[in-house]
């Protein structure tokens, strides 16, 4: 959407998914940082999937949660695939937070065609 609004001559269209840029309060920000630095200290690499998703369940009882940080942990090829590891850069996400829960308005709107999609308890 940002993108869209600093350079509509490079956009044909535009889905937006539940989402919309906005800045995120500082209350926010420090609680996901809190979260994110909970899941960097989970000790599950090097172990088998089932056991690491033993780790992040006994940290975040919510299924629903502990599976969707599960979804994170890839296979490491150099054990045949027998442990995981984060596929994802955590200490890239600590370090850049602020930025990227960060927001400047785009000067102008985009006009072209739009489709929006919502989630059922979206603001």
């Amino acid at each position: 959407m940002c993108f869209a609004g600093r350079h509509s001559e490079r956009v044909k269209g535009l889905i937006v998914l539940d989402t919309a840029p906005v800045a995120t309060a500082s209350d926010k920000v420090a609680m996901t940082l809190n979260t994110i630095q909970s899941i960097k200290a989970l000790d599950v690499e090097g172990k088998s999937k089932k056991a690491a998703l033993e780790v992040v369940q006994s940290k975040f009882q919510d299924k629903g949660i502990a599976n969707m940080i599960s979804n994170n942990l890839a296979y490491t090829e150099a054990d045949n695939h027998a442990t995981v590891r984060w596929c994802v850069n955590l200490d890239a996400i600590i370090d850049n937070l602020e930025h990227l829960c960060g927001f400047e308005p785009a000067s102008d709107k985009f006009q072209g065609p739009t489709f929006f999609l919502n989630g059922e308890k979206s603001v």
